[in-house]
């Protein structure tokens, strides 16, 4: 797992009520959030599957 995708998991704690985390080959959580900050997390969890692609 990279820094980034940690950064991110961080920052959806901060910001959100989070249900579960599942860590493995992908990192996949479970949150609820207000509409704006579910789609600041897509954006950012969006920048990281780019990221991982072009590497």
């Amino acid at each position: 797992m990279t820094d980034e995708t940690m950064s991110v998991v961080s920052w959806i704690h901060d910001n959100a009520y989070v249900e579960d985390v599942e860590y493995g080959e992908n990192v996949i959580i479970e949150f609820e959030a207000r509409p704006a900050v579910v789609e600041q997390s897509r954006s950012k969890a969006s920048s990281l599957v780019g990221a991982g692609a072009s590497a």
